[in-house]
């Protein structure tokens, strides 16, 4: 009789496999579900966080940029407009040419003087022309309260002005604003036989007029700043030196 082995039950593969691959299929289901959900609220808080310090850094940078950029322009400006206006001025007082015609007004602020002027001539056939001729040249304020002051110069050819035309009608040209604006004159007096300053000056003094001070103050964003120029005419300086010389000899004579 031959003797069988007894055979050992199978164990069941084939639902262990299977079990493991439901398994797998259930893992890999679950991290499919959680990443279709999105960000959690406390990502997305954090991550709005994060943006809202980024964005504010990018808006504050370029605000303190536009604002620099705004003060240099405004500070540029002013400070280009009132140096051209006292650079102008200064030019015309250094040509001032003594004329009996066309007397000198010498105000605290404002000024007004025989000089070398630019005009326009028109020519039959031709075209108007440039021409150096002597006129009168007035530097004056206008405007006053809250709206400001502005400087301003009027020009006037030598008919208008020996004929007694009015600043205001003639004036053709607006400056630089400004907030005020002072004259102080330097002059010989042959009487006196002395140098000095003097807030007002008039030809009828008997004086010679020699030079100018120049105040200009403008606004400066939040502060006001002062320019000051000191002007000698050239023309003036033989004329006082004649004045000076009949002095001499007058109190020498004596």
């Amino acid at each position: 009789m031959w003797w069988t082995r007894p055979r050992k039950k199978n164990k069941p593969i084939a639902c262990s496999v299977q079990r493991i691959t439901d398994r797998k299929e259930l893992i890999a289901k679950r991290y499919s579900l959680s990443a279709e959900k999105g960000f959690t609220l406390i990502e997305f808080m954090v991550a709005a966080s994060i943006l809202g310090f980024i964005g504010l850094a990018i808006l504050t940078t370029f605000g303190s940029g536009f604002s620099v950029y705004e003060r240099v322009q405004a500070y540029g400006g002013a400070q280009a407009d009132a140096l051209l206006a006292l650079e102008e001025l200064e030019r015309d007082v250094r040509n001032i040419v003594p004329i009996s015609t066309i007397p000198v007004e010498a105000e605290a602020d404002r000024i007004a003087f025989p000089a070398v002027i630019e005009t326009y001539e028109e020519v039959e056939g031709e075209e108007a022309q440039l021409r150096a001729s002597i006129g009168k040249v007035v530097y004056f304020l206008e405007g006053m309260g809250l709206e400001g002051k502005v400087l301003k110069k009027s020009t006037l050819n030598y008919s208008d002005a020996v004929s007694g035309g009015t600043d205001s009608e003639n004036a053709d040209e607006t400056l630089v604003s400004v907030s005020n604006l002072a004259f102080r004159y330097y002059s010989y007096n042959a009487d006196e036989g002395e140098y000095h300053w003097d807030d007002v000056w008039s030809d009828s003094a008997g004086g010679v007029l020699k030079g100018v001070e120049v105040t200009l103050t403008y606004q400066d964003l939040n502060r006001e700043v002062q320019l000051v120029r000191a002007v000698l005419i050239p023309a003036a300086g033989g004329i006082a030196a004649e004045a000076e010389e009949e002095g001499t000899e007058e109190g020498g004579g004596e």
